[in-house]
């Protein structure tokens, strides 16, 4: 059973004057080994569309292993760009996120980091030749999530960061996520292994894409509801800044309450 957030189905949400609709479902996955098999899609010869697939959620709920996994699933059918996170891509990636933590580097001058790292790859020929884009985080939760509020920064600097980052959107057409341009998903990463999640995710966008027929755009909201095991996974990839910070359960607690905060606020958009 996929543990879901009560909201109700269908929501609909304001933005810039236009009306869209943000869907929540629970989803059934079958059994049957096949299943992936039959979702598969046969190209057509026709002109493409990028389709972005954002994975989103606070630290250690899954992110980095399911795309791993969509994207092996996925290269052979599609022209496939994984947008991946600085830590992922900068060897100093690390020490940075540590002088962060140390209060060693300010809130305003991190995140701008963080996003000089999307737009770098945003430059590779493989991501404008791509016909998906899986995303790790949407940039724009570097504002959203992480600098939410006023503590350690200001709102000139918040300024700032939103406005590179619609700047940035707007250049490679990318939507801004969560805020009525995509469908929004929620999965508990708690009590699924990781081939029915990517098979959920999997019915779920990539099915549902015909390339060059329309634009399809979907954010997975990932989160678990055991915060043990969250933390347990955060041990598991060795990053010892990490380890330490979320070690204070209070840490972790907080991510979580800010990304399940921040989705709530969108669906309850309601007209």
């Amino acid at each position: 059973m996929y543990h879901v957030i009560n909201f109700n189905l269908n929501f609909k949400v304001h933005q810039n004057q236009k009306m869209y609709n943000i869907f929540l479902i629970k989803l059934t996955i079958s059994n049957n080994d096949d299943a992936l098999d039959k979702l598969k899609i046969h190209k057509k010869n026709t002109n493409f569309m990028v389709h972005h697939i954002f994975l989103s959620g606070s630290v250690g709920v899954g992110k980095s292993t399911i795309l791993k996994e969509l994207v092996s699933l996925l290269r052979n059918d599609f022209r496939i760009y994984q947008m991946k996170e600085y830590i992922d891509i900068d060897t100093n990636g690390i020490s940075r996120l540590k002088e962060f933590q140390d209060g060693k580097l300010s809130k305003y001058s991190f995140h701008k980091y963080i996003i000089s790292w999307y737009k770098q790859q945003a430059k590779n020929s493989e991501f404008t030749s791509a016909e998906i884009v899986l995303w790790e985080r949407h940039p724009i939760e570097a504002l959203e999530i992480f600098c939410s509020g006023t503590e350690g920064i200001t709102e000139i600097e918040k300024e700032d960061l939103n406005t590179e980052i619609v700047e940035f959107c707007k250049e490679y057409a990318i939507p801004i996520a969560h805020k009525g341009c995509c469908k929004v998903k929620m999965l508990d990463t708690a009590n699924e292994s990781v081939n029915i999640l990517v098979e959920t995710i999997y019915a779920n966008s990539i099915a549902q894409i015909r390339v060059g027929e329309y634009l399809f755009s979907c954010t997975f909201f990932l989160y678990c509801s055991d915060i043990e095991l969250q933390y347990k996974r955060i041990i598991g990839r060795g990053r010892d800044s990490e380890i330490s910070f979320y070690m204070n359960r209070k840490n972790l607690s907080w991510i979580n309450r800010k990304y399940f905060d921040y989705f709530a606020e969108i669906v309850n958009q309601v007209n």
